[in-house]
C-alpha cells in the first residue's frame, strides 16, 4: 500500500505479529502507531524478530478500543489482525469500518489482508460490501494462485481514486515479494457486491466462514507435509 503514496506519512498498524510490516514501513520513514492485543506477541517481536523500540509506538490493547479512545488521524491504516483460523468479527463490521474511516486523514487509505477460498469468496465479498458503505473506492488485490484455491487476498479502500504513486519494482524472482506485488496489482478487481449482505455488530457470520477457510488451510498444510515440503 505504500506505493499509493508519494511520500511517507502517519500509519496505524492494527495487529503487530512479528513486526515485519511495521519494520518495513519504519525503514521507509513512516511514523507508526501499532496496536497489539497480546503483550506476549509484542515481547516476541522485540526479542526474536528484530523489532526495535524506535520502529513504532506500540499500544497493547484491542484495536477497536484504541480507535474509540484516540482521535488521531492517519494517512494509512493497515488491518493485519487476522489468521486463516480466526478473524476478530468486531474488526470487520459496518460500525468498525466507520470508525476506521473517521480516523483517516483526507486521501487516507485502509488496507487489510484476509485468507479466503478463491478470489471471489463470499466472505471477502461481504467484507468488500461493508467497506463500500464508508469508502468510495474498494479494490481487491489477489496474491494467491490459482484463482479458485485457498490463499491471500488484500483489500484496499479509500475515498480517493486508487492510482499507484510509485512505480512497482522489476520482477526478477518468481517467488519474491516483488512478484506478489506486481501479480496483485495486475489482477486487481472490484467485487460485484450486488445483493451481498453488510456485516454488522448484530449480524456477522464470519466465525462460520472462518471454519471453512481454516479447514482448507489445514488440508493444504497436511498435503504439503505428506509430500515432504514441510519440515517440523
Amino acid at each position: 500500500s505504500k506505493f499509493f503514496f508519494q511520500s511517507p506519512g502517519d500509519m496505524l498498524a492494527i495487529g503487530l505479529g512479528g513486526g515485519s510490516v511495521v519494520r518495513n514501513y519504519a525503514r521507509d520513514g513512516w511514523q507508526i502507531d501499532a496496536v497489539e492485543i497480546d503483550p506476549v506477541i509484542t515481547k516476541l517481536a522485540y526479542q526474536y524478530f528484530g523489532l526495535e523500540k524506535s520502529d513504532a509506538q506500540v499500544h497493547e490493547m484491542d484495536g477497536r478500543r484504541y480507535l474509540m479512545a484516540n482521535d488521531k488521524t492517519y494517512n494509512l491504516i493497515i488491518l493485519d489482525a487476522f489468521g486463516s483460523s480466526y478473524i476478530p468479527f468486531h474488526l470487520i463490521t459496518d460500525e468498525a469500518f466507520g470508525l476506521m474511516h473517521s480516523r483517516l486523514s483526507t486521501g487516507g487509505m485502509l488496507a487489510m489482508n484476509i485468507w479466503s477460498i478463491g478470489w471471489h469468496d463470499e466472505m471477502a465479498a461481504a467484507v468488500a460490501a461493508t467497506l463500500r458503505k464508508h469508502f468510495r473506492y474498494v479494490r481487491a488485490l489477489p496474491i494467491a494462485e490459482p484463482p479458485d484455491q485457498f490463499g491471500n487476498l488484500v483489500l484496499i479502500a479509500s475515498d480517493r481514486e486508487l492510482i499507484l504513486e510509485k512505480e512497482l519494482p522489476q520482477v526478477r524472482d518468481r517467488y519474491s515479494s516483488d512478484f506478489d506485488r506486481v501479480h496483485a496489482w495486475d489482477n486487481s478487481f472490484e467485487f460485484d457486491t450486488t445483493g451481498v449482505s453488510i456485516l454488522t455488530d448484530e449480524l456477522n457470520p464470519v466465525d462460520l466462514w472462518s471454519e471453512r477457510v481454516n479447514f482448507a488451510s489445514r488440508t493444504e498444510l497436511h498435503q504439503a507435509n505428506a509430500k515432504g515440503r514441510v519440515a517440523w
